[in-house]
């Protein structure tokens, strides 16, 4: 029936309702024989021309993780560009999906989407879209080690160290005591710190020093070594 109907639905203006759905039976049909290349270019045509329609979240989906081979494929000439051209798929399917941290934490999909996004805000270093978008998630998702220290992170990268201590602080009270994710959220924490309350940042860092005279992990040591060099004067 789609064979039959190709010629009628290759007419049809690009505008019309029915064009969109014409290249999603394409679409479903390539699914179901595992045709990845007739799936990949109804998915395109979708994305490129359905906006509002009921077909554009599927649509997205797919050309999401087209785009995300990409990048994976990508050298290092062309990965910016690829990731800015990811991000805006997975900024438009954020937008249909929800952004808010209700959404977040009821809809379908919507963390991964919004994580998704974040991340290649994180790879193109634009950090305060980044810090908000995984405000958001934290607050669906308050108890979250990996995203608490991705938001932390991301405020420290913008030069926001109150929130990032906030955040921080949070994640030190879910970790080991001495492991390594316990010492990143410990730097962290002493050097946005030493950024907003010096007096404090010395306060912390004698504590620190009394339970930890010396840090044995490769990853750290080092780090902390440059801090005691400060706070410890």
């Amino acid at each position: 029936m789609l064979t039959a109907a190709a010629p009628a639905g290759e007419a049809l203006s690009r505008q019309s309702p029915l064009a969109a759905e014409f290249q999603y039976r394409r679409l479903q049909m390539a699914q179901k024989t595992g045709d990845k290349t007739a799936m990949n270019g109804a998915a395109t045509w979708i994305a490129a021309n359905g906006a509002g329609s009921p077909y554009e979240i599927p649509a997205l989906v797919i050309v999401a993780r087209q785009a995300d081979d990409a990048v994976i494929g990508a050298t290092d000439g062309n990965r910016q560009e690829l990731q800015k051209e990811a991000a805006e798929i997975y900024e438009r399917l954020a937008a249909l999906l929800g952004e808010s941290p209700e959404a977040i934490a009821g809809v379908k999909n919507a963390l991964a989407v919004n994580s998704k996004l974040a991340h290649y805000d994180e790879s193109l270093g634009r950090w305060k879209q980044a810090a908000a978008r995984l405000d958001r998630i934290v607050a669906a998702m308050p108890t979250d080690k990996k995203y608490l220290r991705r938001a932390g992170i991301a405020h420290f990268q913008s030069g926001e160290f109150a929130p990032a201590l906030e955040h921080f602080r949070k994640l030190l009270g879910g970790v080991s005591s001495g492991s390594d994710e316990w010492l990143e959220a410990k730097y962290y924490q002493l050097v946005c710190l030493s950024k907003t309350d010096r007096a404090s940042a010395v306060k912390v860092w004698k504590q620190f020093k009394l339970l930890f005279p010396d840090v044995k992990s490769a990853t750290w040591k080092d780090k902390f070594a440059a801090l005691d060099a400060d706070l410890g004067k």
